[in-house]
């Protein structure tokens, strides 16, 4: 594909506010998963954590959607127990609360072992991929999906060489 080819795939949508934004999303969301359920009978969502995305998924949660069909996995997570407030399970898991036991399945990231980035890995592929909605999303300093050009595992990251699904983003202290 050329470059003006990808170029066309992109549409820009700007809204006035972060309230039109949420909004915005949370319907694109629901318009999206309806597809993929009338398509597959289910849809697979992988969710971005950060400030940002959280309006729309709590405005996603109370939308009337079929919860059993709708499997929601995190790809995106800081490496800290779920009990710290930096964790984005924690800020998602509470977006979700009023939908989440209705979900057909919910796949967090964080888990206290050895190589926690291995951990995510597997459990991701046990999941289910490729995913029918993946949410991205861009941090103030312009990193975007939590990739760190700053991190040592940068290259890997964007990289075509490895069989991973999950990898970490490390930095040293």
């Amino acid at each position: 594909m050329m470059a003006t080819d990808s170029a066309r795939l992109c549409h820009w949508h700007v809204q006035p506010d972060a309230a039109h934004l949420a909004a915005a999303l949370s319907q694109k969301l629901q318009s999206l998963s309806d597809g993929a359920i009338a398509d597959h009978g289910r849809v697979r969502i992988g969710l971005a954590g950060g400030s940002t995305p959280m309006a729309a998924y709590a405005d996603f949660a109370a939308a009337d959607m079929p919860w059993p069909q709708v499997r929601l996995a995190l790809i995106d997570e800081r490496c800290v127990p779920l009990t710290n407030a930096q964790s984005n399970e924690r800020a998602i898991a509470s977006a979700f609360a009023g939908a989440r036991a209705q979900l057909g399945a919910w796949q967090g990231l964080y888990t206290e072992t050895a190589d926690p980035a291995a951990a995510a890995d597997a459990a991701i592929r046990d999941f289910g991929l490729p995913f029918d909605i993946t949410v991205i999303g861009m941090g103030a300093d312009g990193h975007i999906a939590s990739l760190f050009v700053e991190s040592a595992d940068y290259d890997a990251a964007i990289g075509t060489t490895t069989d991973r699904v999950v990898l970490p983003m490390r930095f040293s202290a």
